[in-house]
């Protein structure tokens, strides 16, 4: 069985993290791989995000996103996507500042690495957008409820970037679903086979 990932989104300072990144050029390529656009490779750690601040005072998911893509993850969901599939996707310490009393658990930033294109435009509940050749618009094709996967197009990976269809979207297998179920993490959908 296949999950479709979808962190929650957090409001979050990225520290100044951008306005450092833009001018040597580091933004555009980091945003990219947080978003499944390449992996980041030529990136070295000093280029990426060191601290957030996440606002408000409720206690922090074990995986969430930010608005620019960046997925961060506690130390037991790296742990956990460690023991699927090590050595496999880049994670780098990211400091999480919070007001006193919030913890001090390890943080990560994570680019997933691995891509693959399982996602079945025919099993999936779409939104189609037609091709408008005279303003250079591609025909689109988002997901618009349950995704659906093509079983003989699954990679052996235990979580990685679909390109199947117009934009990529996180997806893992069960046992890795199962690991971030138990550690608490949200925005998990299963998907059609």
């Amino acid at each position: 069985m296949t999950w479709r990932l979808t962190p929650p989104t957090l409001p979050a300072s990225d520290e100044g993290w951008a306005r450092a990144a833009l001018p040597r050029g580091d933004a555009a390529a980091a945003v990219g791989a947080f978003r499944g656009h390449g992996d980041g490779a030529r990136l070295p750690d000093g280029a990426l995000p060191a601290a957030i601040r996440p606002e408000g005072r409720a206690p922090l998911p074990p995986l969430f996103a930010l608005r620019f893509g960046l997925l961060v993850a506690s130390g037991a969901v790296r742990a956990a996507v460690e023991a699927a599939a090590p050595g496999r996707h880049r994670f780098w310490a990211v400091a999480v500042r919070r007001g006193a009393g919030q913890g001090t658990e390890a943080w990560h930033g994570l680019i997933v690495r691995a891509a693959a294109r399982a996602l079945d435009e025919g099993r999936s509940a779409c939104r189609v957008e037609p091709a408008e050749p005279l303003l250079g618009l591609a025909r689109r094709a988002t997901l618009a409820g349950v995704a659906g996967v093509a079983p003989d197009r699954l990679p052996a990976e235990a979580l990685w970037w679909d390109h199947g269809l117009s934009v990529p979207y996180l997806l893992c297998d069960d046992a890795l679903a199962a690991r971030l179920h138990a550690l608490g993490a949200t925005g998990l959908e299963r998907c059609r086979t």
